[in-house]
């Protein structure tokens, strides 16, 4: 797995961002996030904030098949995606 994620990330993924350029990029569970942010080890903290790198926006979520094998998340996952709106307003000025 960390073969086909390094191999798709430095061929394609950065590549893609970089040709699409996209408002907001967003996070879906620990392993994505993981890759942008290594530094973070915990999700349950930063789940629903959005962050800046090099010019970039991010937004950190659970992955929605979480909520499947926890349900409590589920209504975290629907409080997260509300926030969207409201950030893409922010980062369009």
């Amino acid at each position: 797995m960390d073969e086909e994620v390094r191999v798709c990330t430095t061929n394609y993924l950065y590549d893609q961002i970089k040709l699409i350029k996209p408002k907001l990029i967003i996070t879906l569970g620990r392993h994505s996030m993981h890759l942008f942010f290594p530094q973070i080890r915990s999700i349950s903290q930063v789940h629903g904030k959005a962050y800046k790198k090099a010019g970039q926006v991010y937004m950190v979520m659970y992955h929605p098949a979480a909520s499947l094998y926890q349900a409590s998340l589920k209504k975290v996952l629907i409080e997260d995606f509300k926030k969207v709106p409201e950030i893409l307003k922010q980062i369009e000025g």
